[in-house]
Order: C-alpha cells, then structure tokens, then sequence
C-alpha cells in the first residue's frame, strides 16, 4: 500500500509530509509573529506619544501667548482711539471756535456798520422831525414853546 501513497504523492499537498494536527490558526500565529516587531517599536510609540504630547502643550502655551497679545493690542487700540476721539473733538471745537469768532467778528462788523449809518442819517432825520414839528404847532396857532 505504500506504494500507491507514494505514488500519488506528488499529486498531493506540497512540502514535506508532516503528522496531521489540528490546522493552526492564522491570527494566533500573526500575533505571536508580529508581537517582537510591536514590543521593537515600543519605545517610538512612547516617544511618538511624548512628542503629541509636548505638541499640544506648546499649542496651548502658544494660544495663550497669543491671547494676552490680542489683549495688548486690543487695550492700545482703545488707548489710541481715545486719543484719537479726544484729538478729533479738540479740532472740531477749535473749528466750531473760529467759526464762532468770525461770525461774531461779522456781527461787530454789521453793528458798527449800522452805527456810522445811524449816525450819519440821525441828525437829518431828527431835524426832519423838528421842522415838522414845528410846522404841525406853527400851523395850529400856538407857535413853537419859548422858555
């Protein structure tokens, strides 16, 4: 009988005939296979873990720099816009200013124009008013009053 084992050995399962056993299972083996290459890269998955680690702690520290800048800026560009209100409403007064004097400075003008103008028309004016006057009295009978 051997032979015709042997005979049709070729024909069979390739390798070296072995015992038979239970067929190993796939995962197991994978496992214990791959288990020296994880436990080699151990200590690069720690350092990998540090190096995250140390990444968002400098992304942090990063985020809080950048806060207490944003706040900096923030309170000098109030401080400037203050100022700048501030300097904005010195000029706008000191344009309401002269604006203020020029017209008082046309309003004295007008004034001393309407006082020569009163001056020179009131005393013809005034003897108008006298003539007539006097002309209304003479006119009645009783004359001008004497003293």
């Amino acid at each position: 009988m051997p032979e015709i084992l042997h005979r049709f050995r070729r024909f069979g399962v390739p390798g070296a005939p072995r015992a038979a056993a239970v067929p190993a299972d796939p995962a197991v083996a994978a496992e214990r296979e791959l288990s020296i290459v994880f436990s080699l890269l151990e200590p690069y998955e720690r350092e990998a873990r540090a190096l995250v680690h140390d990444a968002a702690r400098l992304a942090e520290l990063t985020r809080e720099d950048a806060r207490q800048e944003v706040g900096r800026i923030k309170a000098g560009a109030t401080r400037r816009a203050a100022t700048a209100r501030a300097q904005a409403s010195a000029a706008r007064l000191a344009e309401l200013d002269r604006e203020v004097a020029s017209f008082v400075a046309g309003a004295e003008r007008e004034a001393a124009r309407i006082t020569t103008t009163m001056a020179e028309r009131l005393p013809p004016l005034t003897d108008q008013v006298v003539q007539r006057a006097l002309a209304v009295a003479t006119a009645d009978g009783a004359g001008p009053a004497r003293p």
